[in-house]
């Protein structure tokens, strides 16, 4: 995207920052023609995203990029920027050019004494929110050296409306659920009007991803954040999507609230899973002697989880204070 802020980017970028696992389907299927199949256990190291090109006029441009990282698969690391574009934009390639360019060169490396400079691109892609039909799976840079040889290199795309929920279900693309209503825009008028036949299969769409994020909460496959994330981000977009299409937008709260958008965006567990948690956590701590973030990730859960669920039972004075003698927080 450009620089311009849209709740698109916070959706993003909140996703990047609460639900990280939930990049690695992504990453397989937009680079799978490269042979990239990442387990999820790799070591995801995201770098700053603010990147400045070096003009003609010796001025410097601060640009700031959707997503720059780093993935270390026992020892084997792969540099990675993926742009999530609203819609589709000819400038792009060549914003991505002067993105990749100057990604390269921060991690450039330049033998001092013989002069020589090594760059390696990163693996680049493009997410398209909207799309023309025409929209090709990548685009091209072509590099032209003095010598007269060229090299290229694609840039794959990889666009929402070319996804079923039955689709995302099938891989694993929870990051792609907030903007999965990007898929019946072009619809909304119909929607508006009551359309039955468009609205039903709206709502049958979006009860897929729905019922597939309870039964990955109840499995475990999603953490609570994780889900929490996704469903206020979902939120986020649909109202920004939906500012002039008011029953559309009740439509998708009336049929998806109940199911799984009532997780408030990042509070705490009932009042049940936060006991079991807490009492789950403790009980490793003092069996294993081991610090309280490794008994988190004994029990499945995160330090956040676990201080949120800790919070929410004083607040409710459902547990008696002494039961946190062992956190630390």
């Amino acid at each position: 995207m450009d620089n311009s802020f849209t709740p698109y980017d916070d959706a993003w970028r909140t996703m990047l920052n609460d639900a990280p696992r939930t990049l690695f389907p992504l990453i397989n299927e937009m680079f799978k023609n490269r042979g990239i199949h990442l387990t999820g256990k790799e070591k995801l190291e995201f770098s700053a995203n603010e990147i400045y090109l070096n003009r003609q006029d010796g001025e410097q441009s601060k640009r700031i990029t959707d997503s720059s990282f780093t993935i270390n698969d026992g020892g084997i690391i792969r540099r990675f920027h993926i742009e999530c574009q609203s819609s589709t934009d000819g400038s792009m390639v060549v914003r991505m050019f002067e993105y990749d360019a100057q990604i390269a060169l921060n991690d450039a490396r330049n033998n001092w004494e013989s002069g020589d400079l090594f760059v390696k691109f990163p693996e680049s892609g493009i997410l398209y929110l909207r799309s023309a039909e025409n929209m090709p799976d990548f685009v091209t840079t072509t590099i032209e050296v003095p010598s007269g040889e060229t090299v290229s290199y694609n840039i794959p795309t990889l666009k929402i409306s070319d996804y079923s929920a039955e689709d995302i279900v099938e891989k694993k693309l929870f990051f792609l659920i907030p903007f999965y209503l990007f898929n019946f825009e072009k619809y909304f008028e119909q929607i508006e009007e009551g359309d039955e036949k468009i609205i039903g299969q709206m709502l049958n769409q979006l009860g897929i991803l729905s019922d597939a994020l309870k039964e990955a909460r109840k499995s475990r496959e999603l953490k609570e954040t994780e889900l929490m994330s996704i469903a206020g981000m979902f939120k986020k977009v649909l109202e920004h999507l939906t500012i002039d299409y008011e029953n559309v937008r009740k439509e998708v709260l009336n049929n998806m609230g109940g199911k799984v958008l009532n997780y408030p965006q990042k509070t705490a567990y009932k009042l049940g899973d936060a006991e079991r948690l807490v009492r789950a956590v403790q009980k490793n701590m003092k069996k294993y002697h081991v610090s309280l973030e490794d008994a988190c990730d004994g029990c499945d859960s995160s330090l956040d989880e676990y201080t949120r669920a800790v919070d929410l039972l004083k607040n409710k004075g459902y547990l008696s204070l002494t039961v946190f003698r062992h956190n630390s927080i």
